[in-house]
């Protein structure tokens, strides 16, 4: 179902519901209800959402998931890249690979701080 699959792509990509709100143009209780299943975006907010999500609106609507442009490793990178906090940072655009390459070398330097720490 529509609200489920939101649901579980929005965790997946670490966004806070505010952050969604904020991304379609509505109040957080607005968003919150498309997650609960008491109301679903206008065919505007299903595209914004497919395109954040790199999934087809089909997808979100319940059909199969669309092969992805991303490689598993780009979507960590992007998943790592919007935990980056700060009032400069809102959300990369997923089709600039000059940013995506700029993150990925942060990536690969928080993961191998990480490593050390373990």
């Amino acid at each position: 179902m529509f609200h489920e699959k939101l649901k579980k792509l929005r965790s997946e990509y670490n966004y806070t519901q505010q952050f969604m709100a904020d991304y379609l143009g509505v109040t957080r209780q607005a968003y919150a209800k498309y997650e609960s299943g008491q109301s679903q975006p206008d065919h505007e907010g299903l595209l914004k959402l497919s395109q954040k999500f790199d999934v087809s609106v089909d997808y979100l609507l319940g059909n199969e998931r669309k092969d992805t442009s991303l490689s598993d490793e780009d979507r960590a990178i992007l998943q790592f890249a919007n935990t980056v906090e700060g009032a400069w940072f809102k959300k990369l655009p997923e089709s600039d690979e000059e940013v995506i390459e700029a993150f990925r070398t942060l990536y690969y330097l928080y993961q191998d701080r990480e490593k050390k720490k373990e």
